[in-house]
């Protein structure tokens, strides 16, 4: 299914996911849902929600940021990328990546669980998750990254060379 927002106003496409492993891409002019059997792509669209409320199935979002000034904020439950003309949100997805790629001046803030979590950063790239698999999440090339301890104490393994990380709450080295 292909479906196109052509003529103004502020329109919004919701996506959902199957009972399989299923895939979201989304940048600021298009989004697709597919896994198999199907695929749904959504083009020019305000805001972009997809959901993971499938089965046994491993979801996977990607998220992508503009030429402009973004932000990409992570948590347990959801994840969103965002800018000017956009909002791209992936809820309920076992594993999200926000890519920071395009240029300007781009933000992230990860959100820890009410479980212990943990935190890795090295060069370019975040990642918070959950050791149960409850969630994982990236953040790539984002100039500055947050990550919040709300329901510490979480564990972090950061590399020492990592100077856009910004540190919120309570976190022992792991």
């Amino acid at each position: 299914t292909h479906a196109y927002a052509t003529d103004g106003g502020t329109d919004i496409a919701r996506l959902f996911d199957s009972d399989g492993d299923d895939t979201f891409y989304a940048d600021p002019t298009e989004a697709s849902l597919y896994g198999d059997g199907y695929y749904n792509r959504a083009k020019s669209f305000d805001a972009v929600h997809a959901f993971g409320t499938g089965g046994a199935g491993f979801d996977t979002a990607n998220l992508y940021d503009s030429a402009g000034d973004d932000t990409f904020y992570a948590d347990a439950v959801e994840a969103s990328l965002y800018g000017d003309g956009f909002y791209n949100r992936a809820k309920l997805f076992d594993e999200v990546f926000g890519h920071a790629t395009a240029g300007g001046n781009d933000s992230a803030l990860l959100v820890d669980s009410e479980q212990v979590d943990l935190l890795e950063a090295a060069e370019d790239w975040v990642r918070l998750f959950n050791t149960s698999g409850l969630f994982r999440n990236w953040a790539g090339g984002f100039q500055s990254v947050t990550a919040r301890s709300d329901h510490g104490p979480d564990l972090k393994n950061v590399d020492a060379a990592v100077d856009f990380l910004i540190l919120e709450g309570l976190w022992n080295d792991a």
